[in-house]
């Protein structure tokens, strides 16, 4: 079938919103609303109060919409800010296991990770595609950072950076991955500094890194569906919640917080953040049950602990 809609002033965007049954008393307002925000970004946030799709619950209005979208945008700042500080922490905390372990290019030996890295094909090992990312990674940067010129011009090991050089070229994601990649032995001594199992931390960085490209992008967060399942660690205060909602993640980044890792001013201020953006949640039906959180969640053991 061929694409056939065409493109809508953005009078006519905020028209066919008000044919939907949503109440606006300013449409100019609406426009210009409109002009800020994409009309499909928009529609990301109105889902909630359709009922059936494309149809607006009675008496929803467009103040209503903005309300999330507003709470969303904090939610976003607060989840990526303290992902942010947990990927920092990581760089420096696989940069250092890697260096005392074996040496200070101990990613650019296959031998020190795991026969296929962190592939799941049986036999395919993923550290040659890996590595030619992080050579690439580097050779990206050489115009912007300094230090990379610094060594390039140096030392004859080039596109090859010390191990602690390494992290902080690369993205989230090929960080992920070498921990991934990591001997159970070394992921061992990585996780063991913030209190989680090894194998459950790995599967957290694989969701970070995606919730963290969801606020990088602007995306809608908090009734997000997860693209992986968040694994829960097997104990009481872990049942019962889904697995594939976003509240949850909150409930991880607050775990991995507990380690001795960061300091009480950087705990606190994240619970603080957290708690006031979620006071006064917008009014949206079953809104509770859309993010994955139970209502009481400030209660929650693994908030309070």
């Amino acid at each position: 079938m061929k694409y056939g809609k065409l493109p809508k002033t953005f009078k006519e965007q905020a028209a066919l919103l008000v044919s939907r049954g949503l109440i606006i008393k300013d449409p100019a307002k609406a426009e210009a609303l409109l002009k800020q925000i994409n009309y499909y970004r928009f529609r990301a946030y109105t889902l909630p109060f359709e009922n059936p799709p494309h149809v607006f619950m009675s008496g929803t209005t467009i103040e209503d919409i903005v309300s999330i979208y507003e709470f969303d945008e904090k939610l976003r700042k607060a989840v990526f800010n303290i992902i942010g500080r947990i990927e920092i922490a990581l760089r420096t905390t696989i940069a250092y296991t890697l260096a005392h372990t074996y040496n200070p290019f101990a990613h650019e030996d296959p031998l020190n990770f795991k026969r296929q890295f962190y592939g799941r094909v049986q036999g395919v090992n993923e550290w040659n595609k890996w590595i030619v990312k992080v050579h690439n990674q580097a050779k990206e940067k050489e115009g912007s950072e300094v230090f990379i010129r610094h060594f390039k011009n140096n030392y004859e090991e080039y596109p090859a950076l010390p191990v602690w050089v390494m992290v902080e070229t690369i993205s989230m994601a090929l960080l992920s991955q070498l921990y991934a990649g990591m001997l159970r032995k070394d992921q061992m001594t990585v996780s063991g500094e913030y209190g989680i199992h090894s194998e459950v931390f790995g599967k957290w960085l694989h969701n970070f890194t995606y919730i963290r490209n969801i606020c990088a992008h602007h995306s809608c967060l908090w009734s997000k569906t997860l693209s992986v399942e968040l694994v829960l660690p097997n104990t009481s205060e872990w049942q019962g919640l889904n697995r594939i909602k976003f509240g949850p993640v909150i409930f991880a980044v607050n775990g991995v917080l507990k380690s001795r890792i960061f300091s009480d001013e950087v705990k606190d201020a994240w619970r603080k953040e957290m708690e006031s953006v979620l006071e006064t949640p917008p009014k949206v039906p079953d809104f509770w049950n859309i993010i994955g959180l139970p209502e009481n969640w400030k209660e929650h053991p693994l908030w309070k602990r």
